[in-house]
Formats: C-alpha cells, structure tokens, sequence
C-alpha cells in the first residue's frame, strides 16, 4: 500500500510573521498604529498616516518598508473575496478585480506610482437606501470588507509628502442587499 504525504494545511489566511507590523526606531508622531480584524481569530497590524500629509523621514521609510507585507494581505484578500477597483472621481465604473496583479496593472497602465499604502476595516452597515419625504423606503445592509488605500510618498525637506491616489480597492464580504419597506399594514415577516 503506497502512502500518501500531503503538505500540511495553513490554518490561517494572514501568517503571524505578516501579522505584526514592523516597529518604529523611535516614537512615530504622524503614525497611527491600527489592527485590522480579518475575522472573531486572527487580525493584522499596519501603521497609518495620519492627517496632515507630512512624515518624518523615518516614518516614511517605515510604511515603505512595510509596502510589500502589506501588498500581500491585501492580495489574499483579494484573491479569497475579490474586489472592486474603483477611481474616486466618481466618473469611472469600478471594475471587477480578482487578483492583486490585475490592481497594479491598473495602476501601472494610469501612471500612478503608489510607494505605500493603508488597509481599512469596514464594518458591517445597515442604512436607509432610498428616501421619500424624508422618510427612508427601503433599508440596506452592507456586509463588512476592507478598503484598500493607495499612498505615494513624496521626498521633501526632512521627510517626505504623503500624497493619496486615486485608485482605492473595495473588498467585501458578499454583496449588498436592499429591501423595500412594506407598505402600510403590511406584514414585515
């Protein structure tokens, strides 16, 4: 009888070496350190820039070389869930994305450089959809996901610029769903 060896199963999606951002030198003052929830078990750190735009030298180098840890975790999500690359003008339809190299891709073929960037968690939402006289007519929920934030770190004078793009990657976890109000004396079950 032959014997079969298999690998052995990660039992995580975000390995704990990816988990724990890197620490600073000394204090970060434009820094924000965040943890990230990917589910009730397991969760990853990342440090934001805060508002203001401007970085010590230091900080900026410490989100640049934090960059391809967190391209990672941002490319298992986006390889486990899929995502939607959207423009933030607001003109542009989002598209569709189910891996990370079609979202550099993109922002390679715009010209855009990003050197960093920032991961938010965004919990699940209820909200009123749609509104008649001030009164909402049907409720949506939003399950929770991830926002994908693109940095592009500018040199200056004792540090660097931080500057935001434009391309942003929303990961969620299914799709919206939006029901109608039932009318007056209608049954809600």
């Amino acid at each position: 009888m032959l014997l079969q060896t298999r690998r052995p199963i990660n039992d995580v999606l975000i390995p704990t070496e990816f988990a724990v951002a890197p620490n600073p030198l000394g204090l970060a003052p434009n820094l924000k350190l965040t943890t990230i929830p990917i589910d009730a078990y397991s969760c990853f750190e990342l440090w934001m820039p805060l508002a203001g735009g401007r970085l010590l030298l230091e900080e900026g180098l410490l989100l640049m070389g934090d960059f391809p840890r967190l391209e990672d975790i941002a490319g298992r999500l986006t390889w486990l869930l899929g995502g939607k690359l959207d423009h933030l003008d607001g003109l542009t339809a989002p598209v569709t994305v189910d891996s990370w190299k079609q979202v550099q891709q993109t922002l390679q073929q715009s010209g855009m450089m990003a050197n960093a960037l920032g991961i938010e968690y965004l919990p699940p939402l209820v909200f009123p959809q749609e509104m008649a006289d001030g009164e909402p007519i049907a409720w949506t929920f939003q399950p929770s996901g991830w926002r994908v934030v693109f940095f592009n770190l500018r040199p200056i004078d004792q540090g660097y610029q931080v500057e935001q793009l434009s391309y942003q990657v929303q990961i969620h976890c299914g799709e919206a769903i939006t029901q109608r109000i039932p009318a007056v004396g209608s049954n809600w079950s």
